[in-house]
């Protein structure tokens, strides 16, 4: 069966913006420039820029090395996120 379901485009824009946020703060955190950004991870500062204000999505693939990379959790990245009935996806059981 071709699954044919996908994210509206507000829930998409939405998390590429958070994503673009929790790159740029863990970043910044770091004390690294965008060129530094570019000499640890070989991702060029342009592309990160793009990434951080949203106006691209970086593929897991690339999240993944700039985690690996940068030692930053792929949570820390991606934590925020909220599931279609606009409530926080992490697990806040006690």
């Amino acid at each position: 069966m071709l699954y044919t379901n996908r994210m509206p485009d507000e829930w998409a824009g939405a998390l590429l913006r958070r994503i673009g946020k929790n790159l740029r703060r863990k970043r910044i955190e770091t004390g690294w420039s965008m060129n530094r950004m570019y000499a640890e991870t070989g991702i060029l500062a342009v592309t990160i820029k793009r990434w951080e204000t949203g106006e691209r999505a970086p593929r897991i693939d690339d999240l993944l090395w700039v985690c690996k990379c940068t030692g930053w959790k792929l949570g820390e990245i991606l934590g925020g996120m909220r599931n279609a009935a606009g409530t926080d996806s992490r697990n806040t059981a006690t």
